[in-house]
């Protein structure tokens, strides 16, 4: 038990490790193509500071592209656009044909429409600025952070609802888990069972953040905050209690044991004064409607009517005791002294 346990934590060490270098190395910037450089401004404010995009407002985007290269560059478009935890949340742009000839620059002004990025996203997020050629791949790129002022209804705004939700039931499964005593028994599983909504928490935090207008979401960000809830609900759940420990089956005797259809005296003595209904056999197990049962093979005779057959018992009469002797292997004078421990002729069954 020991190597698996010291091999689990030097997994969960070297994750943690791993993962911990990737927050703290930073992200490399965006570049351009080889010999190829860009300058961008987004309403007359570089890319080095928080530009603001309002959807009642046309972008104005000032590109200068400086072409190093032995060949002219074809631009088809600028395209204005944003991601968060790998999906792209909004994207707008206009088509602009430049063409910008071997070792020289151009530099061009362009109107974006923001009509649609209303319904796109809204908050502190990424910016991203790129030219593109005619064959729609990236010339060079530039990257800053933009204050989208969109709906909180659009569809970033509904991603984090939607993340809020699934956070809230993994949660509320989890712990209604724990309350009922239905986690597993094993530290390990119950800590990933916490660990899911651990990482909902910290996707739930970027883009509560980014809403808000606190911190705009990037690579490093993001992996802190996931990762950083991650471990603590890790460690929550490592730490939670054993569950107890099932109870014993219950031992309920079997419903067809010899000993469950044995009379009472009580019963025999009421059915001897006439006060039990005819036709009906009490047991300890119960009252049996229909001919009293005698054992199988207790007597040659078959009397009293038909009874179910494979039960393991035979009709017997209480009629008088010429029927009762032939199916009482004990022999008893009356057939009411069955299975009642006042009755002379035998022991009790």
């Amino acid at each position: 038990m020991a190597p698996r346990i010291v091999g689990r934590l030097f997994a969960v060490g070297l994750f943690l490790a791993v993962a911990a270098g990737a927050v703290v190395i930073p992200a490399a910037p965006a570049v351009a193509a080889g010999g190829v450089d860009l300058k961008v401004a987004v309403n007359q404010t570089t890319l080095d500071h928080r530009v603001r995009l309002d959807p009642g407002e046309p972008a104005r985007v000032t590109v200068k592209l400086i072409n190093n290269t032995d060949a002219a560059l074809r631009v088809r478009s600028v395209r204005l656009r944003g991601s968060v935890l790998g999906l792209t949340f909004y994207s707008v742009g206009t088509v602009i044909p430049v063409q910008v000839p071997a070792r020289e620059s151009r530099e061009w002004e362009v109107e974006v429409d923001l009509a649609d990025l209303g319904s796109q996203a809204t908050g502190l997020l990424p910016l991203e600025v790129a030219v593109v050629d005619v064959d729609r791949r990236t010339i060079a790129s530039a990257d800053g952070t933009a204050d989208v002022r969109g709906s909180l209804l659009c569809a970033f705004g509904l991603f984090g609802v939607g993340l809020l939700a699934a956070t809230a039931v993994l949660w509320a499964t989890a712990l209604f888990a724990l309350a009922r005593g239905r986690l597993p028994r094993n530290r390990w599983l119950r800590a990933v069972r916490f660990v899911w909504g651990g990482i909902g928490l910290g996707l739930v935090a970027v883009v509560s953040l980014a809403v808000l207008r606190v911190i705009a979401p990037s690579p490093p960000a993001e992996l802190a905050f996931v990762l950083g809830a991650a471990v603590v609900s890790f460690v929550v759940g490592y730490l939670t209690p054993r569950p107890a420990d099932p109870p014993p089956p219950h031992d309920r005797p079997d419903a067809f044991a010899d000993d469950a259809y044995t009379t009472d005296a009580y019963t025999t003595d009421a059915y001897a004064a006439g006060t039990h209904a005819a036709g009906a056999y009490s047991t300890d197990a119960g009252t049996l409607p229909g001919a009293g049962y005698a054992p199988a093979g207790a007597g040659p005779e078959v009397v009293g009517g038909p009874g179910p057959r494979g039960s393991g018992w035979e009709p017997y009469s209480a009629s008088g005791p010429q029927e009762q002797e032939q199916n009482d292997p004990y022999g008893r004078a009356s057939p009411y002294d069955w299975g009642n421990p006042h009755g002379q002729g035998g022991p009790a069954l």
